[in-house]
């Protein structure tokens, strides 16, 4: 394993086989935290197009609606044993826990009106409802045994706030 230095003092983690081709560029990250460089469109003059150094070692090219998806959420950690090749609906099932979310628990959250811990899950652009609960540990559980069963290899069960 090797370090591509980017900006700002972050450094990308690659693979000691990937290493010489990417290095040969000049990489930073973006404000949403992905390793990137700009290159010139091949037919529109004075465009530019965004090269995600994630895609370029999953050997996926500008427009292929496949995604490279991360498996330890690290955007920097651009190793092929992290990275799965996917549809962009498998990779939103990998998502960590919202920054927004305040019960600590992906999934669940307090319903005033019922005095009670919620768990719902998203599966094919709908809210499942997977119960109401008394404890958020309960909740937790249910979401859990949820999400290992609608998203399989996709499954986060919680991780950092976003």
């Amino acid at each position: 394993m090797k370090e591509i230095p980017l900006n700002r003092g972050f450094v990308a983690l690659v693979d000691d086989e990937d290493y010489e081709d990417l290095s040969q560029h000049r990489w930073r990250v973006n404000g949403d935290g992905y390793a990137i460089r700009m290159v010139p469109h091949p037919t529109r003059r004075g465009r530019q197009i965004c090269i995600y150094m994630h895609r370029h070692v999953a050997g996926l090219s500008h427009g292929n609606p496949l995604q490279a998806d991360h498996w330890d959420n690290n955007r920097l950690n651009n190793r092929r044993l992290n990275l799965r090749i996917c549809e962009k609906v498998k990779n939103a099932r990998n998502r960590v826990r919202s920054s927004r979310n305040t019960s600590g628990y992906k999934g669940v959250s307090w319903r005033e009106r019922d005095h009670s811990w919620r768990a719902v899950i998203g599966f094919e652009g709908r809210s499942i409802h997977l119960g109401q609960f008394k404890t958020a540990e309960e909740a937790y559980e249910a979401y859990c045994k949820a999400a290992i069963q609608y998203h399989g290899e996709f499954a986060n069960l919680g991780g950092k706030a976003a």
